[in-house]
């Protein structure tokens, strides 16, 4: 990533990540990037309060809305799994498997 993407990030998460606690905005020097994958960012914030560290999966970028509605859960995804799931007896490979069908 590029410093001015990473700068740039580090930013938006600035705005948008409050401390837990105090509910103030955390600084710059009190957030890292633990790890990232595609526009999928693992973000830790520590507060200077030595209040408990935040651990944030911070998802950024722009997606492909088509294939995001393709993967949307609907109500009748929802209805399909409660019913399933009524009749749960503990076997997760069973119950998968009968909703992929």
């Amino acid at each position: 990533m590029r410093d001015e993407a990473m700068i740039e990030l580090l930013q938006r998460v600035q705005r948008e990540l409050n401390c837990p606690v105090c509910k103030r905005s955390f600084e710059i020097d009190e957030i890292r990037v633990r790890g990232a994958i595609d526009h999928h960012f693992l973000v830790q914030a520590t507060c200077h309060r030595n209040h408990h560290p935040a651990l944030v999966l911070y998802i950024a970028g722009h997606h492909d809305q088509n294939a995001d509605d393709k993967n949307r859960i609907t109500s009748d995804d929802v209805l399909d799994l409660h019913q399933q799931l009524k009749q749960f007896n503990g076997d997760f490979r069973a119950i998968f498997k009968t909703l992929g069908e």
